[in-house]
């Protein structure tokens, strides 16, 4: 029975999350493309990972990239321009909730399950193409024991856990949210993409380098849009 604990707690820890991915409420949003490219691009996508586009997908541009009728002027960028879509994972807000788990170890492990079943969909300029990648080669999630205090033991505010406590000296120095990096790889492009997922506005990124080394390109991810390709 003492063997199984730890199997049980991680299920619950791993439910908790699951559960709180779907009541805390993300932006639905829609990502349109030229619609004589609608079928072609769902197809591939469909073919590859058919639960993709039920998640959601949260696109991965310029700095200004936004969803709706501005999407395609705003995902392309880098040699050759290429965009990205990430399956969506959570919402912000469920991210949060899910902090205020009191084990920190079944958290972290549990965590790191989830997003590691996320996929990343490279699309080429003008929607030519969609190829959806592999899942992560890696993934790692950056929680501090200062921060699983502040929010799984003490149970404070967010601003508090965030180091924005004003004159309670109880909250932690100022840092960077807890986030988690993911790697995936593109062996057909000969690169390398580092997504850092964040449950802060504007802190999503995408890194796209050279696997052999050399210089990369930034791009910004809405990671709390859960949004769907539409024609148009």
């Amino acid at each position: 029975m003492l063997a199984l604990m730890p199997l049980l707690t991680r299920a619950i820890v791993a439910t908790a999350i699951a559960i709180a991915a779907l009541t805390t409420s993300s932006r639905a949003a829609d990502l349109f493309v030229p619609t004589d490219r609608l079928g072609a691009l769902v197809e591939a996508i469909d073919q590859a990972c058919p639960e993709c586009r039920t998640q959601g997908l949260s696109p991965c541009g310029t700095a200004d990239i936004q969803v709706g009728k501005r999407f395609a002027k705003t995902l392309f960028q880098g040699k050759p321009p290429r965009g990205y879509l990430l399956s969506f994972l959570m919402a912000h807000g469920a991210f949060f909730d899910a902090l205020r788990t009191p084990d920190r170890d079944e958290f972290l492990q549990s965590l790191a399950e989830r997003f590691a079943s996320a996929r990343l969909i490279s699309l080429d300029e003008g929607f030519k193409s969609a190829r959806v990648l592999a899942p992560p080669s890696n993934v790692d999630v950056q929680y501090s024991p200062e921060h699983h205090r502040c929010f799984g033991v003490d149970r404070k505010s967010i601003s508090c856990c965030l180091g924005d406590g004003g004159d309670d000296r109880s909250c932690p120095p100022k840092a960077d949210s807890p986030r988690v990096f993911l790697t995936f790889d593109d062996p057909e492009a000969g690169e390398t993409l580092n997504v850092t997922w964040a449950p802060i506005a504007g802190a999503s990124k995408l890194k796209r380098a050279p696997t052999a080394g050399g210089r990369g390109t930034l791009y910004y991810c809405l990671t709390n849009d859960a949004g769907a390709l539409k024609g148009r």
